[in-house]
C-alpha cells in the first residue's frame, strides 16, 4: 500500500514540474489569437515578465469607489487606450448617463449629477473593446 501511495506520489509531482517547465507560448502568437494586429502599438503597452513575453496592460480605472454623494465626482485613468464614450446603467437596468467622447479632448472625471445612493455600471467603448465597471453611490 505504501509503494502505491509513494508512486502516485511522484507521478503528481512529475507531472506537476513538467506543468510548470512547459514553454509560455511567444508573445506573437498570444496577440495574433487575440486579435490584435498592431504589433507596435501592442509592444508599446507591454510589460514583460521573466517567464514569458509581454502582457498586455488595457484598462481603466475608477476611483473612489464607493462614491460620496455630496461631492458625486467619479475619476476615470484610462491605461493603454483611448475612450471613446461611456455609459452609466443602474443595478435595475435604467440608463442614467450617455456620453459621446469621439473628437473631443482628453478626460479624466465624470460629473454625477442624475445619481441617487446605490450600485451602478459605467461601460466604456475603448479602442480594446468593452470595459465594465462596478461602482457604488453613498
Amino acid at each position: 500500500m505504501r509503494i502505491v501511495v509513494l508512486l502516485s506520489f511522484i507521478l503528481v509531482c512529475s507531472i506537476s514540474l513538467k506543468a510548470q517547465l512547459a514553454p509560455v507560448e511567444d508573445a506573437g502568437s498570444v496577440k495574433a489569437a487575440a486579435g490584435v494586429e498592431d504589433k507596435v502599438s501592442a509592444e508599446k503597452n507591454a510589460i514583460n515578465f521573466h517567464s514569458g513575453g509581454p502582457v498586455l496592460l488595457q484598462n481603466v480605472n475608477i476611483y473612489p469607489n464607493p462614491v460620496p454623494q455630496s461631492n458625486a465626482i467619479l475619476h476615470i485613468q484610462p491605461i493603454g487606450l483611448t475612450i471613446y464614450s461611456y455609459q452609466i446603467v443602474t443595478s435595475t437596468g435604467s440608463i442614467v448617463e450617455i456620453e459621446n467622447l469621439i473628437g473631443r479632448d482628453e478626460f479624466d472625471i465624470v460629473l454625477l449629477r442624475k445619481v441617487d445612493i446605490g450600485l451602478y455600471y459605467i461601460t466604456f467603448t475603448t479602442s480594446a473593446g468593452t470595459i465594465t465597471k462596478t461602482f457604488s453611490v453613498i
